[in-house]
């Protein structure tokens, strides 16, 4: 079976402080998880993955994924005790409300390989 690759987008605009989207994710083995924002000039921001109310992730900052720690690989998180199937809530808040030009898109990925992908990512 194929790895899978999904993502999310969360539009941030001018006056926002935080936006909700939310995915159905692919079962698969294990979830690592990537974030990337669309603007670095605006303010920074935090996500936060929820499943029926409880973090899987707690608010981490977007700079933790921002590509300066190597490779794609190298930058995803693994969630561990969450395997997908699942709806997942996406809550990005930004460090302060947008202003005109901030504008923001924050780009979830979600990689659920199976046992036969686990390390060929």
């Amino acid at each position: 079976m194929r790895r899978r690759f999904q993502t999310v987008k969360v539009a941030m605009s001018e006056g926002d402080i935080v936006n909700v989207a939310k995915k159905n994710v692919d079962a698969g083995d294990r979830l690592f998880i990537g974030v990337s924002v669309s603007n670095d000039n605006a303010p920074g921001v935090d996500v936060l993955i929820k499943e029926n109310g409880s973090n899987i992730i707690d608010p981490l900052p977007a700079t933790f994924f921002d590509g300066k720690l190597g490779p794609l690989k190298e930058r995803l998180l693994e969630v561990s005790d969450y395997k997908g199937g699942s709806e997942l809530t996406i809550e990005v808040t930004a460090d302060r409300i947008l202003t005109a030009g901030e504008e923001n898109v924050v780009t979830v990925l979600f990689y659920t390989p199976n046992h036969n992908d686990l390390c060929q990512y």
